[in-house]
């Protein structure tokens, strides 16, 4: 099945939906290096696939908090997003969850300062 894809908008600080207010403020750098990477890309690469998974759960489950007016190219991503997230196995999204969950976890441990009893 493939999924179609939104156009890209060329200016994209044009956009008034609300969904899209925060991302703007990025540098345009982050954006011309984003274009260079695809979904799949993120999929395939075994660093970022748990990652990916997460974030594409996460974005269907909080569909609800997504603004009412958006654009035509937004509402065909989140079409993408959940059709996607439906294709993903049940059991792949509660592991990739629990490898983001021990990641994070093992991360904030090692930023902790460790007391000796000094």
């Amino acid at each position: 099945m493939k999924v179609s894809q939104p156009k890209k908008s060329q200016d994209r600080t044009a956009s008034h939906s609300k969904m899209t207010d925060f991302i703007n403020q990025l540098p345009e750098e982050v954006y011309a290096m984003a274009d260079d990477i695809s979904l799949s890309d993120l999929l395939i690469f075994e660093a970022t696939r748990h990652w990916t998974v997460s974030l594409i759960s996460n974005a269907s489950v909080n569909q609800e908090k997504l603004p009412n007016e958006m654009e035509d190219e937004e509402r065909l991503l989140m079409h993408n997003v959940l059709t996607i997230n439906q294709m993903l196995p049940h059991d792949m999204r509660m592991a990739s969850f629990s490898k983001c969950s021990n990641l994070v976890q093992q991360n904030r441990q090692n930023k902790r300062p460790h007391s000796n009893g000094e």
